[in-house]
């Protein structure tokens, strides 16, 4: 994959995720957060920390656009939304179920994660297989 496509691609995925990813935590879910505040860190603690859920953030984007990058088949945006729904199961369904079992929090909330992360990570497939544009 050319450098200029992997960059135009991860940056567009990155900027899709956080806004998706505001979207989700900061809005739908801030009454299911709150009602759960004594699991989370302190908010100026948790601000210090932004920096590594941007990084991450980042990190995420370019694998994921990456590894896409070894299965494309320009088979357009169902291709992008099927490569995001196996992601998901992937990353999401483990990661939610993983924090449930060590945290005191309630199922639903894990349950949330699951169908929101699986939507936003197949949204994210969608913009990739829209934005990609492979070597010829």
């Amino acid at each position: 994959m050319d450098k200029k496509n992997m960059l135009v691609s991860g940056l567009a995925v990155y900027v899709v995720h956080r806004v998706l990813d505001f979207a989700i935590h900061a809005v739908v879910l801030d009454e299911a957060y709150d009602a759960t505040a004594s699991l989370w860190r302190p908010e100026a603690q948790a601000m210090s920390n932004m920096w590594i859920i941007f990084a991450v953030g980042l990190l995420w984007a370019f694998l994921f656009v990456h590894i896409f990058g070894w299965f494309h088949k320009g088979k357009g945006i169902m291709e992008g939304i099927h490569y995001g729904f196996c992601i998901g199961l992937f990353v999401a369904v483990p990661q939610a179920l993983n924090l449930y079992a060590v945290t005191p929090m309630p199922f639903s909330l894990s349950v949330s994660w699951i169908v929101f992360d699986m939507a936003q990570i197949m949204i994210c497939g969608a913009v990739l297989a829209l934005v990609y544009r492979p070597r010829n």
